[in-house]
């Protein structure tokens, strides 16, 4: 957020005020944003333009909730809340907000509202997501709207319409976690696949194979999420 600077004044002129004004420039809308300090004197009025000042700066006034950029809100909640996570918990949620930007791409916090979560699970259900993943993705995102309704950027939670428990067999979950003796042996296999292609370059693709496996085996991604993933997204 570029910065904001509150200055204070007294107005003049026939109608002007016994207490001393505040106001600042917005740097989204270039246009100046005042009110009454409620104040006559001028050391006070300074000390109530100093607060509102640091309010806007860190995002917890009214009028401009959810006016942060989304990126910005990211970066906060990474730094404060993923950060302490497991790695592979950091690596899923990132993955999730990775998705989200490219398929929506939001500029402000405001942006996350009912419309547009209810445009992304669409967006997933088109690229043929489970609704077991598509409801993985929203609790991501609803973890992360709810620490900044904590932090006061925004004024409330959008609600959000969770995909409702499969009933049928297709469905629900597909497979299993592989055990540790399956990995291993899917490792080892990659030599065999390899020989069977006709390129000179095996070494390099079974290695590259089993590069992506230990991918998948560490950070607990789908299939389809780790090729969403991009190391430049961030």
């Amino acid at each position: 957020m570029h910065e904001i600077k509150v200055s204070v004044f007294k107005r003049k002129g026939k109608n002007r005020s016994p207490y001393y004004q505040m106001q600042y420039r917005d740097p989204d809308t270039d246009t100046k944003v005042g009110k009454s300090t409620g104040q006559l004197k001028k050391r006070d009025a300074d000390r109530v333009a100093a607060k509102w000042e640091a309010e806007l700066r860190e995002g917890r006034d009214t009028k401009r909730s959810g006016r942060m950029p989304w990126s910005e809100v990211r970066r906060l909640y990474e730094d404060e809340v993923l950060a302490s996570l497991a790695d592979k918990t950091d690596v899923k949620v990132s993955g999730v907000f990775n998705v989200f930007k490219r398929f929506i791409t939001p500029k402000r916090l405001a942006d996350m509202n009912e419309e547009t979560l209810g445009r992304y699970q669409s967006h997933l259900r088109q690229q043929g997501r489970a609704e077991s993943t598509i409801k993985g993705h929203l609790s991501h995102i609803r973890a992360a709207l709810s620490w900044a309704k904590g932090r006061k950027l925004i004024h409330s939670v959008p609600s959000i319409k969770m995909p409702k428990r499969a009933k049928r067999a297709t469905d629900a979950m597909k497979g299993r976690p592989i055990t540790l003796e399956e990995f291993e042996r899917m490792l080892a296999k990659t030599k065999a696949v390899a020989d069977q292609l006709e390129t000179e370059h095996r070494p390099m693709v079974i290695a590259s194979w089993r590069f992506y496996l230990r991918g998948l085996w560490h950070s607990g991604l789908r299939r389809e999420e780790s090729i969403d993933l991009h190391w430049t997204d961030r």
